[in-house]
């Protein structure tokens, strides 16, 4: 897969515009927003290993431990407080 990548790097924007589907392949909606990466040049390709590599690194275990409030920085046996950072006074 990491081949492909490289055989990848520095596809032609205009060439994936191309595709009449690529809107709906590369962009997310999520609670009222809209992540659009349709106008960037990644692949079907890279995409495809980006969330291979996020499953093989565990990002959504680490991520529900993170709003958990477990102890992830290890290098000083914390929590981490980016969640605590963003809420509100009254949380």
């Amino acid at each position: 897969m990491w081949d492909e990548i490289k055989h990848e790097r520095g596809a032609d924007i205009a060439q994936l515009l191309q595709d009449p589907d690529r809107a709906s392949k590369f962009s997310v909606n999520a609670d009222g927003m809209l992540f659009d990466y349709a106008k960037t040049s990644i692949t079907e390709v890279a995409k495809s290993a980006l969330l291979s590599l996020a499953i093989a690194r565990d990002v959504p275990g680490r991520r529900d431990a993170m709003f958990a409030g477990e102890k992830i920085n290890e290098t000083e046996g914390r929590a981490v407080l980016h969640t605590a950072l963003r809420a509100g006074a009254n949380a």
